[in-house]
């Protein structure tokens, strides 16, 4: 999937797609990809142990849709490194 991305703002581009266009719809694409879009924070352990299996170091961006801190604080919360490493154990 990932490498269709390019091919796909490639074709973007050609029909004048702007780039803030095309980087709005890159953003729009990994969200559906990876299913992350309106997760509890409760899932985000398991799926960013998922996501970031393999790497030498990963970084969390929260983003939230809901107005306030309280989307923020819960992300950090459910995003603790124990939290994941014990998401990572079957």
């Amino acid at each position: 999937m990932l490498e269709l991305i390019p091919l796909y703002l490639l074709a973007l581009t050609a029909r004048g797609a702007t780039r803030a266009w095309t980087g709005v719809a890159t953003a729009m694409i990994l969200v559906d990809w990876l299913g992350i879009a309106q997760r509890p924070a409760a899932a985000a352990p398991e799926a960013f142990a998922r996501l970031s299996a393999g790497l030498d170091e990963a970084i969390v961006r929260i983003i939230t849709a809901r107005p306030g801190p309280e989307p923020v604080f819960e992300a950090m919360t459910a995003l603790t490194p124990a939290a994941i490493r014990g998401a990572d154990r079957p």
